[in-house]
């Protein structure tokens, strides 16, 4: 997976176009709610890293008053929605629902951590990519692959492997990445030097992006601080 791949991918103009802003600001143009009065947001923050980086963990360590979002769930959510209005599938339209379901959560809550980057918080007022320690690299893929092969035993219940036997052919890709995340990491193709290339490749497209590079620990810490 090209990390800056994925970001083209995914990065969409709804945020822009929909005067859908998110992080407690609003466009100027906003004739709706031009005094912002039902967003209680106050801090959105974004955390980014590759898969197996531990993203999840750095969410079950913030406090509670902290509304906790994973951008996988939101991508999830959004294409069972359009299945279910019979709606055509395609990137720009899963993403285009997952950010306005999103918007909508962000609103409701004063702090609010979104991990993951299948969407891009735009005006996240704080982002963070995980900084990995290079000796434990090899440990963390290992741990990946595993969980990753273990996503399989999701898509092999009868139910499922039904359901894949009913779709068309350009419908399974869909159905297998937007719903079960399957394409995260293929533990077959995916090498642990390719793996590292990866983490590489991401970290220097966030520093050049000026996004702050901090271990889960360092991460955690600092939201605290910026809560407190």
């Amino acid at each position: 997976m090209n990390y800056q791949n994925e970001y083209e991918k995914y990065k969409m103009k709804y945020l822009e176009s929909k005067n859908c802003q998110l992080g407690g600001t609003m466009k100027k143009n906003d004739k709706n709610d031009k005094n912002n009065k039902n967003n209680k947001n106050k801090l959105l923050i974004q955390i980014k890293g590759i898969p197996g980086s531990g993203k999840s963990y750095i969410c079950s360590q913030l406090p509670k008053n902290i509304k906790c979002l994973d951008t996988d769930d939101f991508v999830t959510s959004a294409y069972d929605e359009l299945i279910k209005k019979k709606k055509k599938i395609t990137f720009a339209e899963v993403t285009k629902v997952a950010y306005a379901n999103i918007s909508e959560i962000v609103k409701k809550h004063e702090y609010v951590c979104v991990v993951g980057i299948l969407l891009n918080m735009f005006n996240a007022h704080k982002k963070y990519f995980i900084k990995l320690p290079e000796n434990q690299l090899e440990e963390i893929y290992k741990r990946t692959v595993l969980r990753e092969i273990n996503k399989y035993k999701l898509i092999t219940t009868p139910s499922v492997l039904n359901k894949i036997k009913s779709l068309k052919s350009n419908e399974i890709s869909n159905f297998l990445s937007l719903k079960y995340h399957i394409n995260a990491i293929e533990p077959v193709y995916m090498t642990f030097d390719e793996y590292k290339f990866m983490y590489k490749n991401a970290l220097a497209f966030e520093q050049k992006n000026k996004v702050d590079i901090k271990t889960q620990k360092e991460i955690v810490e600092d939201i605290k601080k910026l809560i407190n």
